[in-house]
């Protein structure tokens, strides 16, 4: 089998899959998320109120923004690389590590 081929049986089988998992949370994410929530949260709220919920909320909220910070630090030393104009870099930079700075802030 060439690789070529092995290649496109691959990601049949992937999107395949993917599919498959897509219609399965689609039709089963709700009766979950009540199994999960059931006793813990007064009917119509979204966000839980016990200590467990809370911690769990915080630290699941927090991958965005520690993902965005990481990427203006990216964007940080490329600008910084290979940005040839002087007060362009420099400017782009001050406003990358503001940027950065306040998104740590909102952690």
């Amino acid at each position: 089998m060439t690789l070529k081929k092995r290649t496109v049986i691959s990601f049949v089988i992937f999107a395949v899959l993917f599919a498959a998992m897509l219609v399965t949370a689609t039709f089963t994410d709700l009766q979950v998320s009540r199994i999960l929530t059931k006793g813990t949260l007064p009917e119509g709220a979204f966000l839980a109120t016990g200590l467990f919920g809370v911690v769990c909320e915080c630290i699941g909220c927090t991958a965005p923004y520690i993902m965005g910070a990481f990427a203006l630090e990216i964007l940080l030393i490329y600008s910084l690389r290979f940005i040839s104009n002087k007060w362009g870099k420099y400017a782009l930079a001050a406003v990358l590590v503001i940027a950065a700075a306040a998104t740590y802030y909102a952690v």
